[in-house]
């Protein structure tokens, strides 16, 4: 029995990352995983489908670039060769990862394991490997529909899409959350014709109601059929594809459906250790330093009752980490941005005003535009805007921005309400000009009425 100071069961990016942390503190490490290390964001989700929307956009850009002399004819789209470029990509950083845990001397056990008690792990059900404490980072896997059982072929998951050797003439998206839209973008740019079709009465439902319509107007504009407040009712094959008919009665053909209603948490591995709670979604219940209540037991990612965010489950693995070694670090969720790899990108942190609304909160909004921005301009890509909200004290609670390298400019907006500042703090705050961080300077600068380049 080989025995250690932290075993972390999964090997995504929350359980890589908290195994790195450990080994950089000083503790002996045992990180075990039954697939590739790097999880569903690295080999999967996340960096894969960056890729395609790179190329996707690449592209776009090549068909539509005669305005600034740029006349390219007959361009092609040579989905086997980006096929290719992301497997090299994904490769790269997979390499990266082992080449840190072996340098640091992990040990990467390669296997099933299941909790047996609260400090054993058993692994493929012939090796016991034991641990003073131990990190659950399980994640999480594509969810399904009554009426669309996965079947891989016809009804895919994100997974299976990713897959494909060349891409469907048509294609159903069924969930017009962040997956669904980038899906649904990634393959109307390259010349798809893409239904999408959503329950609920918006595409990014979740997200500040004017960011959901420039996203939805976008897609559109590539051809998406989006359907709201509906769902598929019922399904056939025909002549090798399938036709699916919608509850309000419209029918569509297409090669394939991929749903992208969700995710559920991966909780099959302890789910005999009596100790470790779950809530009514199946998600494991911890305080707010992580820990289960169960021995020295802490969990992390997406088996967590949170959004599913890769850096979501880095930043808990060192929390963890940290805790089972005696810094007692509380989590902050209110500073995890979101991001919705469109183009344009929605990027959001903190409650929305919608759900300050509800709560009955005073605030104030200051919202400026790219297309009053230089540099936007410059670049063709005036869709958007950024959006910041403060409470009555004037410190920062929240921001939205939509628009190009929205997922690049959040982050200052979360150090914002990580420091609790105050509107007032920016006044001498001046971005490189001409930039499109200055759209965020400026709607910092209407929180205390000093906008300039908007009324």
């Amino acid at each position: 029995m080989r025995e250690y100071d932290i075993a972390i069961l999964g090997g995504g990016s929350g359980g890589y990352v908290a195994a790195i942390r450990a080994a950089k503190m000083g503790v002996s490490v045992a990180l075990i995983e039954k697939d590739k290390v790097g999880g569903t964001c690295l080999n999967r989700g996340c960096i894969p489908t960056k890729v395609m929307i790179e190329a996707g956009h690449r592209y776009n850009i090549a068909l539509n670039s005669s305005e600034y002399g740029v006349d390219i004819r007959d361009a092609e789209f040579n989905y086997k060769r980006m096929l290719k470029t992301r497997e090299e990509v994904v490769k790269t950083l997979r390499d990266g990862v082992l080449h840190l845990l072996k340098k640091l001397k992990v040990d990467l056990i390669e296997g099933y394991g299941e909790l047996t008690s609260e400090n054993t792990i058993m692994v493929d059900g012939v090796e016991e490997i034991r641990a003073n404490n131990i990190i659950l980072a399980t994640g999480s896997k594509p969810s399904s529909l009554p009426g669309l059982e996965i079947d891989n072929k016809y009804i895919l998951t994100s997974d299976d899409i990713l897959e494909l050797e060349k891409p469907p003439a048509r294609l159903i998206v069924v969930g017009a959350g962040a997956i669904g839209c980038e899906f649904a973008y990634i393959f109307a740019n390259i010349g798809v014709k893409v239904y999408l079709v959503e329950l609920l009465d918006r595409a990014i439902p979740g997200s500040d109601k004017r960011a959901s319509r420039v996203i939805a107007s976008k897609l559109k504009s590539l051809g998406v059929k989006l359907s709201t407040e509906t769902t598929i009712k019922r399904w056939t094959k025909k002549d090798g594809c399938l036709e699916a008919t919608l509850e309000d009665g419209i029918v569509i053909e297409a090669e394939c459906i991929l749903l992208s209603v969700g995710r559920v948490p991966n909780t099959n591995s302890f789910s005999n250790i009596g100790g470790i709670k779950l809530n009514n979604g199946g998600f494991v219940e911890t305080d707010e330093y992580l820990h289960t209540g169960c021995g020295n037991i802490y969990a992390i990612g997406d088996i967590l009752p949170r959004p599913m965010l890769a850096h979501k489950a880095f930043y808990e693995g060192v929390i963890a980490v940290e805790n089972i070694l005696g810094y007692k670090r509380k989590v902050r969720y209110d500073i995890i941005p979101s991001v919705v790899y469109t183009i344009p990108e929605i990027a959001q942190v903190g409650p929305t005003e919608d759900e300050l609304k509800e709560s009955g909160y005073e605030y104030t909004t200051s919202t400026f535009h790219f297309r009053a921005l230089g540099r936007a301009l410059a670049m063709g890509e005036t869709d958007g805007f950024v959006k910041i909200i403060s409470g009555a004290d004037e410190r920062i609670l929240s921001g939205t921005i939509v628009g190009l390298s929205a997922g690049e400019l959040i982050g200052e907006i979360s150090l914002a309400i990580l420091s609790e500042m105050k509107a007032d703090e920016f006044k001498d705050l001046v971005h490189s000009h001409p930039t499109l961080s200055e759209a965020t300077g400026e709607a910092l600068w209407g929180l205390s009425e000093r906008m300039i380049h908007s009324l």
